[in-house]
């Protein structure tokens, strides 16, 4: 007999700050976007995919406008505490990302794109709000070096 699996799909929506003095000092913070799918792999163990998009601007120390784009992929294991009304969970994954920078000086490099890596951290937990609609709160930790952009 066929054992029936949870299936999690989420739309997340956070703030993301960079630890990188440089990269903060030039585009801030900024929205990092997600969806990710989250599947019961065995009892209280979740496998997980995420895909995310950042678009942050800003100027550099000269004064020249500059962005970036950046899109994470990140695969992982989460491992969720199932109580009555709530869920904590912990979580943890490789990261891969494409990130996309382009810079209005004729001094520095115009265009710089490339991969990086590194892994991802999550803990946080969820409530059901309604039989199928749930409600998420995470924090969560990327330690990602992305070419042309250092460590994020």
């Amino acid at each position: 007999q066929a054992q029936s699996r949870e299936i999690l799909l989420e739309g997340k929506a956070s703030y993301f700050i960079s630890t990188n003095n440089r990269f903060r000092d030039i585009y801030g913070g900024t929205g990092l976007y997600r969806i990710e799918t989250n599947i019961q792999t065995w009892k209280d163990l979740y496998t997980w995919v995420s895909l995310g998009y950042l678009y942050g601007w800003g100027d550099s120390s000269r004064g020249n406008h500059t962005h970036i784009h950046l899109v994470p992929l990140s695969v992982g294991v989460s491992y969720l505490f199932k109580y009555k009304n709530w869920t904590p969970y912990v979580g943890i994954g490789p990261i891969l990302a494409y990130s996309y920078i382009h810079n209005g000086s004729k001094h520095v490099t115009r265009h710089q794109n490339g991969w990086g890596g590194g892994f991802l951290t999550k803990l946080g937990f969820l409530t059901y709000v309604a039989e199928n609609v749930f409600s998420v709160v995470t924090l969560s930790s990327n330690q990602l070096r992305a070419r042309g952009s250092g460590c994020l």
